[in-house]
């Protein structure tokens, strides 16, 4: 299996937090990919996943969270595990430009050979920034 689509599905925080004890489990199985949206995940649910990542021992391809309306409390919590999504979908999050500054603290804290910063900083602002709907500021 690939990818674990649940998007649609009512599984709020009790679910987010079922599934994230075994992240580690199902990306040693291959599965790359796990689709959230529009499951009622709130603040609490994000925390629960954002734990579920830090375990991770290489990063998830894909993580999908929109419509989850868990704001900037969640977004400061998802940027202290950026390192471990290679593209993370905020899609219609609630998340305002404090939650945007904890990302972009995040993103800031990524590990990156020397010679390609530049490619990683770019690539990182098109995975989370631009995937994510961020207003123009």
């Amino acid at each position: 299996m690939e990818k674990l689509d649940l998007a649609g599905n009512p599984i709020g925080d009790l679910g987010a937090a079922a599934m994230s004890k075994c992240l580690s489990n199902v990306k040693s199985l291959g599965l790359g990919c796990r689709i959230f949206g529009g499951c009622g995940i709130t603040s609490n649910g994000i925390s629960h996943i954002a734990s579920g990542l830090l375990l991770l021992q290489e990063p998830m391809n894909r993580v999908d969270l929109l419509g989850n309306e868990f704001g900037d409390d969640g977004a400061k919590k998802l940027s202290k595990c950026l390192n471990q999504v290679k593209r993370l979908y905020l899609y219609e999050c609630k998340i305002t430009s404090t939650g945007v500054a904890a990302l972009a603290g995040g993103l800031s804290t990524l590990q990156t050979p020397p010679n390609t910063f530049e490619d990683t900083l770019t690539n990182c602002i098109n995975t989370v920034c631009c995937v994510c709907c961020l207003p123009t500021l």
